[in-house]
């Protein structure tokens, strides 16, 4: 039993760390996680460094209004895109690595 369980929770540990990012790490330390608001994502991290309103797109049959703040953290660790449905964050992406 005791290898059963710690097989699974190997293979937890393997997808967490292989699945898009979950969280925004800001500068001041602060987490932003799915589910915080655009007026949240600001007072943690602040302005974004580029801002975009993608348009409603239908999501899951019905229309959502998108956005994405970007956040260019230093060199050497992943850009951050923050799209938001609806005025909620609904994913946080990598994007490439800032060189």
């Amino acid at each position: 039993m005791k290898l059963k369980s710690s097989t699974i929770l190997t293979a937890l540990i393997i997808a967490f760390y292989t699945s898009p990012a979950h969280a925004l790490r800001c500068k001041n330390g602060s987490l932003v996680l799915k589910g915080d608001t655009t007026f949240e994502v600001k007072a943690s991290c602040g302005q974004p460094d580029d801002e975009e309103y993608v348009g409603s797109v239908k999501k899951g049959g019905k229309y959502v209004n998108v956005e994405r703040y970007l956040y260019i953290p230093p060199k050497g660790q992943f850009l951050k895109i923050v799209e938001f449905h609806d005025g909620v964050v609904a994913e946080i992406i990598n994007g490439s690595r800032v060189q």
